[in-house]
């Protein structure tokens, strides 16, 4: 009988054991798709706030120089740096560093997120003259994940254009996942007008591609995560960043608030 006992002991421990596993593959793979997102949202929020400022002022009445930091609300800050040059024929060129995080984390994980990207050269603000502009790059960075609290960010480098190095960098990441999106927003009047991120890479082997249908009075914008042929999650937002991210695997839903997750 004690054999039988102690057999049914280790019997419990494994399955026990097993289920913490699955669970933290799982929170694995759900933190990715959060990832992908936030890398790309972070640096839409950015850039949405630097067309704001700049279409409430003429370009030649701000400073080519833009530092922002602030807290984005209640669950997020960030601290970014724009540097925009002077444009010939509408075209002005621009470079772009920014970190971030989530300031509260999700507690069920006992995980933070958080971000830094940027276009440290190459990136493009095209105006049409009139309502309509369009800033087109390359954004690259990492999406980052620790236990929450543990979170920094860092200035490392100036405001030059190319950027040698990144402005900001965030710290204390016990995890990154390293992307590269090609994307371009265009605005109208310092409104998101439309999106397009097509074939957008992450290091972790995931693929982002992100679209929008031009409305004037409500936008929404989509994007799928794959890997190879599966679906790994969806999210559609509107036009101040606001929706939610579904995990195709689980079905599990996550809050996106300023175009990043902030809770299930």
């Amino acid at each position: 009988m004690f054999r039988r006992e102690l057999r049914g002991v280790f019997l419990r421990l494994r399955l026990e054991c097993g289920a913490v596993r699955l669970r933290e593959r799982c929170h694995c793979r759900e933190g990715r798709r959060r990832g992908v997102t936030n890398g790309v949202g972070s640096f839409i929020r950015d850039i949405s706030r630097d067309e704001m400022a700049i279409s409430q002022a003429s370009v030649r009445g701000i400073s080519r120089r833009a530092q922002l930091a602030r807290p984005a609300g209640p669950r997020i800050y960030t601290e970014s740096q724009l540097v925009i040059r002077q444009a010939i024929a509408n075209v002005a060129p621009f470079c772009e560093s920014s970190a971030g995080m989530g300031l509260n984390g999700i507690a069920s994980l006992d995980t933070s997120f958080g971000w830094q990207s940027g276009v440290y050269a190459g990136g493009t603000r095209t105006s049409n003259g009139g309502d309509f502009a369009t800033w087109s790059a390359t954004a690259t960075g990492a999406s980052v994940e620790a236990p929450i609290g543990q979170l920094g960010i860092m200035r490392r480098g100036g405001a030059s254009c190319p950027m040698m190095d990144p402005t900001y960098t965030i710290n204390g990441a016990r995890s990154d996942d390293g992307f590269s999106i090609p994307i371009a927003l265009t605005y109208r009047d310092g409104q998101l007008w439309d999106v397009t991120a097509s074939g957008g890479t992450f290091n972790n082997g995931e693929r982002l591609d992100m679209s929008s249908t031009p409305q004037a009075t409500r936008l929404t914008v989509t994007g799928i995560i794959t890997k190879g042929e599966t679906a790994l999650g969806s999210f559609a937002e509107n036009a101040a960043g606001n929706g939610t991210l579904t995990v195709t695997s689980t079905g599990a839903q996550y809050r996106i608030k300023d175009w990043i997750v902030v809770g299930i």
